[in-house]
């Protein structure tokens, strides 16, 4: 058998291979490598919106130890930022970094659990950016969060109660968060100005939600007790 009819992928797709895992290694680990250049509110976002579109594209799915890398990154990108006597990152930008984790993971190991906890973060971040937005101000990097946000806002499922309410839940804490953002606490200082209509208007704001969670609660628990019901009678 000829070099030529010999089968195997040709050097040219050879090299391709070998960077798209080298890349796909890299990724993990991007945004924390870009918390110690200049301008990190700016190119993280940016960089995250290039990490989605090769995942969505071209790399592949199945590498070994994907999901460790994920969430060694995360840690080791929350370490720093928690342990920094500097302003890093935003808080939005924080949230955003976990939101994509959790996305990737999912995606990876396709549990119920992550797809929850996916959801939670996503709008979590969501809502917390879109009002400490309109309370403080935009921002590129505020408008940069939001297009991350908008294109893994596809990867959010709604088809069962109990992912409806891990949305919801996320859409409560993200209020809420706002006016510790607004007091100067999280990891960073967005605003140290405390309002108290501010307040008040987030009060307003998350009492409904609340309200909305505990009918979804109380209809999923209802739900579970008949099949439960129905199963028992089925066996019997």
């Amino acid at each position: 058998m000829t070099r030529e009819d010999s089968p195997g992928l040709s050097p040219d797709k050879n090299i391709v291979q070998i960077m798209n895992v080298y890349v796909q290694y890299l990724m993990p680990f991007a945004t924390l490598l870009l918390l110690l250049l200049p301008h990190a509110d700016l190119t993280i976002p940016i960089v995250m919106l290039l990490i989605i579109g090769i995942k969505n594209n071209s790399l592949d799915r199945d590498i070994a130890f994907e999901s460790i890398l994920w969430v060694c990154g995360g840690v080791l990108f929350t370490g720093m930022v928690v342990l920094s006597d500097e302003e890093l990152v935003s808080n939005g930008l924080f949230l955003l970094n976990i939101s994509l984790i959790l996305t990737r993971l999912n995606e990876i190991e396709r549990m119920i659990s992550l797809g929850l906890y996916s959801n939670l973060m996503i709008f979590f971040t969501l809502s917390h950016q879109i009002l400490l937005s309109l309370f403080v101000g935009f921002s590129l990097n505020s408008v940069l969060i939001l297009a991350v946000l908008v294109v893994i806002l596809q990867d959010v499922n709604f088809d069962k109660d109990i992912e409806i309410i891990s949305i919801l839940f996320g859409l409560f804490l993200g209020v809420r968060a706002v006016s510790w953002s607004i007091a100067g606490g999280f990891f960073s200082t967005d605003s140290t100005i405390t309002d108290p209509l501010l307040e008040n208007w987030i009060k307003f704001i998350s009492s409904p939600i609340l309200g909305v969670i505990l009918f979804y609660v109380i209809c999923y628990v209802l739900e579970q007790i008949n099949v439960r019901r129905d199963n028992i009678l089925e066996e019997a």
